[in-house]
């Protein structure tokens, strides 16, 4: 079940990266879109305010046409809900990975350095020993634990 459960989070987490990835690309191909579309629906002042402020812009716009078409879903509603729908997915593939991974199957040797050291203290703390006594003494506790 453990391995079951990790292979998903890999899966999940390996997506979620791969849909990052390409927002990126599309975050810039979307904010290319947003300037052209501006600067033919108003002309350079407005393309180049919707380029020093993208979010803004894309906001703007997003309502500005919902109010002249009358439609929600137009031309540009359409790639930003789109970008919003990939964004969202690539949340919630994040989202189920590290919720999905077991936290089981995360192995770590505190356990033992814990031992160790408590062990070192004890034996420091009863007699002063030498190095090499310290690391003999040391290399028997980890074996003793495996």
């Amino acid at each position: 079940m453990i391995r079951i459960r990790k292979l998903l989070s890999i899966i999940f987490l390996s997506i979620s990266g791969f849909v990052f990835f390409f927002m990126w690309i599309g975050g810039v191909a979307l904010h290319l879109f947003t300037i052209l579309f501006t600067y033919k629906f108003s002309g350079f002042g407005s393309a180049f305010l919707a380029l020093i402020l993208p979010l803004i812009a894309q906001i703007y716009w997003f309502i500005k046409m919902w109010v002249v078409t009358g439609s929600f879903i137009n031309d540009f509603s359409f790639n930003i809900l789109v970008f919003i729908g990939w964004l969202s997915s690539a949340f919630i593939f994040a989202f189920l990975g590290t919720w999905i991974e077991p936290k089981e199957a995360i192995e770590t040797d505190n356990d033992v350095d814990v031992d160790v050291s408590e062990n070192i203290y004890e034996v420091n703390k009863l007699q002063y020993i030498s190095d090499e006594d310290l690391l003999l003494a040391i290399k028997d506790r980890i074996n003793e634990n495996k």
